[in-house]
């Protein structure tokens, strides 16, 4: 909630924290279980992450968890958002 209220007034510091936010998600991921019908109830926890460091400007790192964890994301509305990141990574090129 700090980053978003930060995102106009203070750019750096909203960054900053958004990239801390998505640092700390990654660091779960690994910890999800493999299994299909355990593991998309996670999805969104992938998204999350992507979408945090997209907002902190570390377009590096969320193409890397995309590579890593995209193909783990199965339901329509999460393959969805990963679709709407990818074109917005595209264009920060």
């Amino acid at each position: 909630m700090r980053a978003e209220s930060l995102q106009d007034s203070d750019t750096r510091s909203s960054r900053e924290l958004h990239g801390q936010a998505a640092a700390l998600v990654e660091e779960a991921l690994p910890l999800i279980p493999n299994e299909k019908f355990i593991f998309e109830p996670y999805a969104a926890f992938i998204v999350s992450a992507i979408v945090l460091y997209y907002k902190a400007g570390n377009f590096v790192a969320a193409k890397r968890v995309i590579g890593e964890y995209g193909n783990k994301v199965e339901n329509d509305y999460h393959i969805g958002k990963l679709e709407e990141i990818v074109v917005l990574l595209g264009e920060e090129q």
